[in-house]
């Protein structure tokens, strides 16, 4: 599942679903994961994150993806 196909199940109510796409490698220059641009912290927090948690960070990742233009 591509990462808009992910952040249109969220607006459509359905469960918050990862982001991950199993390229999981940090860039030691901005800290971002080059599969899913999460932090180390959002990795590790995302099962004990709620709903709202959850979409806050992929509207981050959204703005991100937007303004590094690497993840596209």
């Amino acid at each position: 599942m591509s990462f808009r196909e992910l952040f249109a199940a969220e607006k459509q109510g359905e469960e918050v679903a990862s982001p991950c796409v199993q390229i999981c490698i940090i860039e030691p220059g901005d800290g971002l994961c080059v599969g899913c641009a999460r932090t180390l912290d959002e990795i590790a927090s995302w099962g004990a994150m709620s709903s709202d948690e959850r979409r806050g960070v992929l509207k981050q990742l959204a703005l991100r993806r937007s303004q590094t233009g690497k993840f596209d």
